[in-house]
């Protein structure tokens, strides 16, 4: 599994401020793939976040340091549609931080709505009709139930997969401007 650099080593996880943490790993040295370092695998991380939040279902997450620590930064979504982040320890697999849980609602008028991606979205959402808005806002409920239904292993498996082919897009992205 591939990682990122932290940008920062500090307590901000997104927006959220979470207190201090004491974590297994300690990292010294910015790196791009912490990987062989984590003790734990992805699935496993997502089984304690779910386990973090009553009816809890992990969506995504990835390998990073918080607070010189190396942890897996997991987000969740509970039965209620309530998001959640979790910050588990990448060695001892226990759950150093569980964020208070965000609406949906809360959520689209965060920070997080008024960037360059929410902005593509809004835009091809723009052009359609309220009956086609609805439409796919169901099929969008489908592809979450589709994704919640699988085994949390294999839920991790497409997230690498996903992570992966995101750090290949960003690099080829990168490599094309440096040769325009």
């Amino acid at each position: 599994f591939v990682s990122f650099s932290p940008s920062s080593v500090s307590a901000e996880h997104g927006e959220l401020e979470i207190q201090e943490i004491s974590g297994t790993i300690t990292i010294i040295e910015p790196s791009d793939d912490y990987s062989d370092k984590a003790e734990i695998a992805l699935s496993v991380a997502m089984a304690v976040a779910e386990n973090s939040v009553e009816n809890a279902k992990a969506m995504w997450g990835k390998l990073d340091v918080v607070q010189g620590f190396l942890v897996y930064k997991i987000g969740i979504l509970a039965s209620d549609d309530v998001f959640h982040k979790v910050v588990v320890d990448a060695g001892s697999g226990e759950a150093l931080y569980v964020s208070n849980g965000v609406s949906k609602n809360d959520w689209k008028h965060s920070k997080h709505s008024h960037g360059d991606s929410h902005k593509k979205w809004k835009d091809y959402y723009s052009n359609l009709t309220p009956e086609e808005r609805e439409i796919k806002k169901q099929q969008w409920n489908e592809v979450k139930d589709a994704f919640f239904a699988l085994s949390i292993d294999e839920r991790a498996k497409m997230i690498m997969h996903f992570m992966a082919m995101k750090i290949q897009w960003e690099s080829d992205r990168k490599s094309t401007r440096l040769n325009s």
